[in-house]
């Protein structure tokens, strides 16, 4: 198999654009180690992070606001010591085949 291309995000904040989801990865290796993520809700379902089956995800000591969904995950995700507020919908909706602590 092919290695996954990580990035490693650190203690920066990421807010949402119009119409998408505030990050959005199909296939990669992501670590945000305390970091400050916020969507609009206007963006796609209102998602903050939506990560593709291919993915595997390290959140530690996240915040995440606003918005339907925090975290929508089709492959892997790790959400250690995490905040979600203000979502209308699931703070972390893990769909079929996920897998996460």
């Amino acid at each position: 198999g092919t290695s996954l291309m990580t990035v490693h995000v650190h203690n920066i904040t990421l807010s949402g654009r119009p119409g998408a989801a505030t990050v959005e990865l199909l296939h990669c290796r992501l670590l945000l180690t305390g970091c400050k993520v916020a969507c609009r809700p206007d963006a796609s379902e209102g998602t903050c992070v939506r990560l593709g089956r291919g993915c595997q995800a390290n959140f530690a000591g996240c915040e995440f606001t606003g918005g339907a969904y925090g975290v929508i995950a089709l492959g892997y995700a790790s959400l250690d010591g995490c905040s979600f507020t203000g979502f209308t919908r699931a703070a972390v909706d893990m769909r079929e085949g996920a897998r996460g602590l």
